[in-house]
């Protein structure tokens, strides 16, 4: 699973940051990284509530 690497790496930064989350986004790349990835998650957030909405309206 594609996900295990990935958790396990950002619980290692935080181990060696002691627990200080803002050390994952104190470089620039980590940074474009961290919105960008924030940013993907919210748009499937919206594009999901909003293709609910749209199939819930469409029942009515």
């Amino acid at each position: 699973m594609i996900l295990g690497p990935i958790e396990r790496s950002v619980g290692r930064a935080l181990l060696i940051s002691r627990g200080d989350a803002t050390e994952l986004v104190a470089r620039p790349i980590s940074a474009v990284l961290a919105i960008a990835t924030v940013l993907v998650i919210l748009w499937s957030i919206y594009k999901a509530l909003r293709g609910r909405k749209a199939s819930s309206q469409s029942e009515v």
